[in-house]
């Protein structure tokens, strides 16, 4: 009788090993199905891009939103202490500075016409530093301030001067939205006041519809959608083990919805782009096994591509098409988890925040050179 040899500890340990990463992955996968149509595109890496096609704005300037005007002639860029900025969108000029004050200025909105901009920003007292608040400022076209409203701006309507604002209560973030109207002239009326659902929001298009979510680390996420004018609940958008939304945006023709969020998963690659239909609310196709969310997604003018800082192999500006025909473009671009995509309304540009080098900039693309 042959007399089978030992094995070493270290071998076994080995085989273990692998059996359990293989069913992690194997569990992985099951997942990715669970949540939806997975989409059958492939990537394609675009390794060189024409000279011009791209344009550095504004160096060493530390971005934390980008807002293109609805002409897409100016592009807003908020920064952290040094005001907001208003730039050319063709030739990348400066054309002026509203607030110039030291400070924290998150974020900036236009109104549908462009006649006005909301921004936000943290404000202190003299007489007590550490105790502040976020003031939503209203400014015309020409950077003069109008209005000033406690409380953090969150959106602007598409189709009305109608702004939604989270409101203060003695120093306390309110557990309720307001809805504000601004006139022409930068007087403001509160409208309404209704219970927040959540911080992320979008306004569709048509101002008809406002998705929110009900949470941002519980495993049974899921969106909310609702009607703006009566705030009736028409619909909840569930996908397996949604957690951390990190986006939401409308197509422009307001035919779809998408969000960039995580999901449940042991593995690196937890992070899906999901699209929803917004005649049926059913999911439509799943960008799937993504890297750690970036902060933003946009769509294009004609809602057949979605721009995100993140690829299916790392964080860059990728291009995701809704066309099955067409496949992920993955440009030679690099960006952070942190940084922000914007395309332009005419469709013409793309704005994209970056931090390489140590350096801080703002990048205007043509979205010609981009696409295939």
């Amino acid at each position: 009788m042959k007399r089978l040899r030992s094995r070493p500890v270290a071998w076994y340990i080995s085989v273990a090993s692998l059996t359990i990463l293989l069913a992690l992955k194997v569990d992985d996968w099951r997942r990715q199905i669970v949540a939806g149509p997975v989409a059958r595109t492939h990537l394609v890496a675009v390794e060189s891009l024409p000279p011009g096609s791209s344009l550095s704005i504004a160096p060493n300037v530390y971005a934390s939103e980008l807002a293109w005007s609805p002409d897409s002639r100016l592009l807003a860029v908020p920064t952290y202490g040094d005001g907001v900025k208003l730039y050319d969108g063709q030739t990348g000029k400066l054309i002026r500075a509203l607030g110039e004050e030291a400070g924290y200025w998150p974020d900036v909105a236009w109104s549908f016409d462009g006649g006005m901009l909301a921004t936000s920003d943290y404000e202190t007292t003299a007489e007590n530093p550490a105790d502040g608040q976020d003031v939503t400022r209203i400014w015309s076209a020409d950077g003069t301030q109008q209005a000033a409203i406690p409380g953090s701006l969150i959106a602007w309507a598409n189709r009305s001067n109608h702004i939604l604002i989270a409101p203060y209560d003695r120093g306390e973030l309110a557990d309720l939205w307001q809805v504000w109207e601004v006139t022409a002239d930068g007087q403001t009326l509160l409208q309404s006041e209704f219970e927040r659902r959540h911080w992320r929001v979008a306004i569709s298009p048509d101002d008809q519809w406002v998705v929110t979510v009900n949470g941002t680390s519980d495993a049974d996420a899921k969106l909310i959608v609702w009607e703006f004018a009566s705030r009736r609940v028409v619909a909840e958008l569930v996908s397996a083990d949604m957690s951390d939304v990190d986006s939401l945006a409308w197509s422009p023709d307001g035919a779809w919805l998408a969000a960039l969020y995580y999901y449940d998963c042991p593995l690196d690659l937890c992070a899906r782009l999901e699209v929803w239909d917004t005649a049926t609310w059913q999911s439509y196709k799943t960008f799937g096994r993504l890297p750690r969310t970036a902060r933003t997604i946009s769509w294009s003018a004609d809602s057949r591509w979605i721009a995100a800082g993140v690829s299916p192999t790392r964080f860059s500006l990728t291009l995701y098409p809704l066309d099955e025909q067409q496949m992920i473009r993955e440009l030679n671009h690099p960006l952070t988890e942190h940084d922000i995509v914007r395309w332009s309304p005419d469709g013409q540009k793309l704005a994209t925040t970056n931090f390489d080098s140590f350096e801080y900039v703002v990048t205007i693309w043509q979205a010609e050179a981009l696409l295939p």
